[in-house]
């Protein structure tokens, strides 16, 4: 408060009288902006002006006041007019430390690189300070990936694609501080590679001052950053630094059921009015994907009456049953269905027909089988050869 400040230049007058031989001493306090980048900061000052005691304007013999901190010979912290300096101004510096952080993406530890429609996925978040001072108050900004939803309260879904969290540190120089997020893969996902992308958004030092990264623009836009994956040491290189990717295959593994039918173990081909007749369905699981909630369909023969509590009848000449738990890849399944014939039923044969009318894939989603169309009309299938 003892200066009077005018642009760049602050003034203070030292009433005195300083006498012949004397000294005397002011002292300036001046803040740091913050955003200010690292380096030195140097301080000039000169006496601008003075008047003996008489209150005459008085002529220094071997200096020139003025206000002009350009116009000078300067030895630092000489007052003696050694090598020309003008010894009525001085400088003093001082050192601005180099803030700077760096960001690495990785998988976190455990995270399979391959995975499913419907997995989650959790990638880990490293933040260095390779600078000398302490940071905190850190917002990463990760951009969420085409085809996955936002599943971590630790994060905020910025309603944009993005989300942020804020590490609030201190992480001091040469430490690193590990965050994670987790998302969920979308079903349907989208096709082949799920790149997620993270980025230091600002930062502070432990008073709370934004501070200027030495080798980074922190901001949330991903795409303005030339990309050195895993890359934290690029200095003076076109990689920021700041912010970093991982990626994971999408596996979208094949569902593929198929249905064979037959008579069951011990059924005779021959039967008499009033038998009955049982068949056996069994389910191969062709494919990758384990599948759930199977429906079968069976049309009943013309001349015969289901007779069998595990089926459905459905009143139209069909009977349903769903396969009770989930069939593996590579698995199959067999259950029977049992008809009784009609007491007035005509001598020749029965034909009874069987198809998958729906099933699920995992997470309940429906199973897009790769090479049949299951659904419950019998009569739009080609049966090239039984059996098959």
């Amino acid at each position: 408060p003892g200066w009077t400040v005018s642009g760049n230049q602050a003034t203070r007058t030292i009433a005195g009288p300083l006498a012949p031989g004397d000294d005397t001493s002011v002292t300036i306090n001046l803040r740091v902006k913050g955003g200010v980048t690292a380096g030195d900061l140097t301080n000039q000052a000169e006496i601008a002006a003075a008047i003996d005691e008489d209150g005459r304007t008085a002529v220094d013999i071997d200096s020139i006041a003025d206000d002009d901190a350009t116009n000078d010979v300067l030895t630092d912290d000489e007052i003696d007019n050694s090598n020309g300096d003008e010894d009525d101004h001085d400088i003093a510096t001082v050192r601005v430390l180099p803030f700077d952080l760096a960001l690495r993406k990785t998988l976190a530890p455990g995270q399979s690189a391959t995975v499913e429609p419907g997995d989650p996925i959790e990638f880990q978040v490293e933040v260095f300070n390779q600078g000398e001072v302490s940071a905190a108050s850190v917002v990463i900004t990760d951009s969420l990936p085409t085809g996955t939803t936002l599943d971590d309260a630790n994060w905020t879904d910025n309603g944009d694609g993005t989300a942020s969290r804020t590490i609030t540190g201190p992480i001091a120089p040469g430490a690193s501080i590990t965050a994670t997020i987790t998302v969920l893969v979308d079903r349907p996902a989208p096709n082949g590679t799920i790149t997620n992308t993270a980025e230091i958004t600002s930062a502070t030092d432990t008073d709370g001052n934004p501070r200027v990264d030495e080798d980074s623009t922190p901001d949330g836009d991903p795409g303005n950053d030339d990309l050195v994956d895993d890359e934290i040491d690029e200095h003076g290189t076109p990689d920021e630094d700041d912010h970093d990717i991982a990626e994971v295959a999408l596996d979208t593994p094949a569902f593929d059921l198929a249905l064979r039918k037959t008579l069951a173990d011990g059924q005779s081909s021959l039967v008499q009015p009033g038998q009955d007749a049982t068949f056996a369905l069994t389910v191969f699981n062709q494919g990758d994907a384990a599948a759930t909630s199977i429906e079968l369909v069976d049309e009943i023969p013309t001349g015969t009456t289901l007779n069998d509590a595990d089926w459905t009848d459905n009143g139209d000449g069909t009977a349903s049953l769903t396969l009770p738990g989930t069939l593996a890849g590579g698995e199959h399944a067999t259950v029977g269905m049992t008809v009784t014939i009609d007491d007035d039923i005509e001598p020749g044969s029965l034909v009874n027909t069987a198809e998958i009318a729906a099933a699920d894939a995992r997470f309940g989603d429906p199973g897009d089988d790769i090479d049949s169309a299951p659904d419950q009309d019998l009569g739009n299938d080609e049966l090239i050869d039984d059996e098959v």
